[in-house]
């Protein structure tokens, strides 16, 4: 027979929970981890990063390498913290036994009412109130009345489901969606369960390098031959001068790509400049004198000129990297240095090929370097042309 009674094992397990070198001891097995705890603690330690990343080399680890008391969380982290969750789990034992505590305090509020009801009840027949009438007490109890109580959630769905990490819907619709990472497509598929999913991009202007250029390999892991692919072939943004540049782009990226036809011309011929390094800014300056009016300009630049040039923006002009450009439409657009966005990412030609589609009216190219190779269909230039002389003749 058990040498040890039920009372026996529970005082063992009380002097076990409340002794510190068995709390060390637990601790050090299975310490209590936060997603952003273990990615804060991986990407700041070298040793760390080297023990998980074998595959990668020195410089690829370096670049990981962040210090420790770096502020916050990129939205490339995202998909990173959300894997971590799923494999740490999410211990709510603190937060049920809050939840425990709180209804046992709302049952004991609710009782005390109930009973001041009771104790003020008329006892005597000759009370004015009829003792068979039913009181409030003699209808619900504590519990009913503690839910009654209870303060309703008027969060909306979307707040709800933003704050709970395991909601998961019935559709879902992805927009912008060849950015999305191999990481990133686990944990949205983490929340359609059915698989349900319209996915709406376009390979051709992929530009995160951890991005996709084919569909295929991105969904076929979870959902094998089930998807279908439904190309839009027709632009109704882009005009027909500027897409035939935007072509020569397109078939560097990819020969076998699909080219958008436009439904409209715009009378404006695509133009490129050379110009001098130290004339750069003089330039676009002259190219935005010309543009009075009322539609949007973009003047389309590398990150390293984001500042120098910042100063022309108004509240018609936009100077902006091609990926704050994304998805964006302007009726003149000026891309500055193509050579050196094709340079500053390994999606350089898929970035050219976005700047290019921004335009719904004009475009111009102003360059200190080399034309790249496939722009040289556009119309060269030894001055910024006056609006008039843009168009196609």
């Amino acid at each position: 027979s058990n040498l040890l009674s039920k009372e026996d094992v529970a005082d063992i397990r009380d002097e076990l929970r409340t002794d510190a070198d068995v709390q060390r001891a637990i601790g050090s097995l299975w310490p209590d981890l936060s997603p952003q705890q273990v990615l804060t603690d991986l990407l700041s330690s070298p040793q760390q990063l080297a023990d998980a990343a074998v595959q990668f080399d020195d410089e690829d680890r370096a670049a990981l390498l962040r210090q420790p008391n770096s502020a916050g969380f990129s939205a490339a982290d995202a998909p990173l913290l959300d894997e971590l969750a799923e494999l740490l789990g999410v211990d709510d034992a603190a937060e049920r036994e809050r939840a425990r505590r709180r209804w046992r305090a709302q049952i004991e509020d609710a009782q005390g009412a109930l009973d001041i009801l009771t104790g003020s009840a008329p006892q005597d027949l000759e009370d004015d109130i009829d003792p068979e009438i039913l009181m409030a007490y003699d209808l619900i109890d504590a519990s009913q009345l503690a839910q009654r109580q209870d303060v309703r959630n008027r969060q909306t769905t979307a707040e709800r489901a933003a704050g709970d990490r395991t909601w998961t819907y019935g559709h879902v619709i992805v927009d912008e969606a060849q950015e999305l990472s191999e990481m990133a497509w686990r944990m949205v598929m983490r929340r359609i369960p059915n698989r349900w999913v319209t996915v709406v991009g376009d390979t051709a202007q992929t530009g995160d390098p951890a991005g996709t250029s084919s569909w295929q390999r991105m969904l076929e892991p979870y959902v094998a031959q089930r998807w279908k692919l439904s190309e839009l072939t027709v632009n109704y943004r882009t005009p027909a001068e500027i897409m035939l540049i935007a072509h020569d782009v397109l078939r560097a990226i990819d020969p076998t790509a699909t080219e958008p036809r436009s439904v409209r011309e715009s009378g404006w011929k695509p133009w490129s400049l050379a110009v001098s390094p130290e004339d750069v800014e003089s330039s676009v300056e002259k190219c935005l004198s010309g543009e009075t009016g009322p539609g949007t300009v973009a003047v389309i630049v590398p990150h390293d000129l984001v500042a120098e040039l910042a100063h022309l923006g108004t509240a018609q002009v936009s100077v902006t990297t091609v990926h704050d450009a994304k998805g964006l439409e302007f009726d003149a657009v000026f891309i500055v240095e193509p050579e050196r966005i094709l340079a500053e990412s390994p999606r350089g030609m898929n970035d050219l090929y976005v700047a290019l589609t921004r335009a719904t009216q004009r475009l111009g190219v102003l360059h200190s370097t080399p034309l790249p190779e496939v722009l040289r269909a556009l119309q060269v230039r030894t001055d910024v042309p006056a609006p008039e002389a843009h168009l196609a003749g």
